[in-house]
């Protein structure tokens, strides 16, 4: 029944009608729960905007060719959810080559501050709010920009990108007049060194940051007395290098210029929301975090896994598994790489956390730890379950 509430969340969780799923109507349960006298709670509830959720739903299932671990509240942007930034990124960079890991954080703008500041102010005393207006009016003083001014900035997304150029870090850029206008605050507050260099058609810029005091550098840059601690500590002194060019409407920012050029070298990819979508399986409209990552091989290594742990099972149970019964990952069509993500959506209509994997969450934790968590999980194993059994 397409016109059902239900339908909708349930499609985008398990489309396959094979999975869990669990749906709640949080209005019809705090109605029904007047009736039991709870009336300081069910305040409680209202006053943190719950009482206007549409639905609660939690579920396990495939959907868009990868399984999903999902959890929603679908409700207005009201009490607590005033907080949380609405957010919808565009996600339009191309990256260099082959995409395999990206984290992503969700940046908001100059709407969300409003209504961050209008909930802060309904539930902080005065005083505390008097705290957060002076914090905030010291942002023009430090960075020459204030906070809203920042915000129209760098919208959208802030991006960690691993690509086939290497580890990079890309920004979104809006205002070009008020980045120019920060970058050149910093430079003369803190007396920081910067130059431009003409390569490949691009300009890189490139800033020295010292992070600790330096009796060669005048600077006044907020750093760290080492006075008390062992010389040793002294070779972490040196500055810090940052290199960056602009491309694609971002600022590309990387330790060393080698990974920037590179990005200009090499094959334009797919944009980052097309290879999310048709490679990871994820919508990333509304993530305020995001992770995502590709593994080699990883799918059929759980499967071996899996394939050990019956035999071994069957052995303990006297009853024995005949493994030649079973397909191999090629009958079964196991892919030879791994699409794993993690997401925190605030949508304007949704709070949800989302976990997609191939065919096993347990899948994710070993897609970040490698195989050394898996050799380290097995040797445990190998300790823990005989000595477990001989008890």
């Amino acid at each position: 029944n397409q016109s059902n509430p239900i339908t909708a969340i349930e499609t985008s969780i398990d489309d396959s009608g094979q999975g869990l799923f669990i749906w709640l109507n949080p209005k019809a349960i705090l109605t029904a729960s007047t009736h039991f006298g709870l009336m300081d709670e069910l305040a409680t509830i209202k006053a943190l905007g719950l009482g206007e959720a549409n639905a609660c739903a939690f579920g396990i299932g495939t959907s868009g060719g990868k399984q999903h671990l999902k959890f929603l509240l679908d409700m207005p942007q009201i009490g607590l959810r005033g907080f949380l930034p609405t957010l919808h990124a565009d996600l339009s960079l191309k990256t260099a080559g082959q995409l395999d890991t990206l984290l992503m954080l969700g940046l908001p703008d100059k709407n969300d501050l409003n209504r961050f500041e209008a909930t802060l102010k309904s539930v902080a005393s005065n005083t505390d709010y008097e705290i957060y207006q002076q914090g905030k009016a010291t942002f023009p003083d430090l960075l020459g920009l204030t906070v809203e001014q920042l915000l129209e900035t760098f919208p959208q997304e802030l991006l960690a990108i691993h690509d086939e150029a290497g580890y990079y870090v890309a920004i979104k850029l809006s205002k070009s007049a008020n980045y120019r206008q920060l970058l050149d605050n910093l430079i003369k507050k803190y007396n920081l060194k910067y130059e431009t260099r003409e390569l490949l058609g691009t300009t890189f810029h490139h800033l020295t940051v010292p992070l600790v005091d330096n009796p060669n550098h005048n600077n006044s840059l907020p750093s760290l007395d080492l006075d008390d601690i062992s010389g040793a500590f002294m070779y972490f002194s040196a500055p810090a290098h940052v290199y960056w060019i602009e491309r694609q409407g971002y600022l590309l920012l990387a330790d060393v210029p080698q990974v920037l050029m590179d990005t200009l070298y090499l094959k334009e990819g797919p944009k980052i929301s097309t290879w999310l979508q048709q490679n990871q399986g994820i919508d990333p409209t509304g993530a305020l975090l995001l992770a995502s990552t590709r593994t080699n091989d990883l799918p059929k290594l759980l499967y071996e896994v899996h394939l050990w742990l019956l035999n071994y099972l069957g052995d303990v149970a006297g009853h024995p598994v005949d493994l030649f019964n079973l397909p191999s990952p090629y009958e079964l069509q196991l892919p030879n790489t791994g699409a794993y993500s993690a997401q925190f959506i605030t949508a304007p209509q949704q709070i949800a956390l989302e976990l997609t994997y191939e065919s096993n969450p347990l899948e994710i934790v070993l897609s970040a730890g490698g195989i050394n968590t898996l050799l380290a999980a097995g040797i445990a194993a190998a300790i823990a379950i005989p000595a477990y059994v001989d008890k």
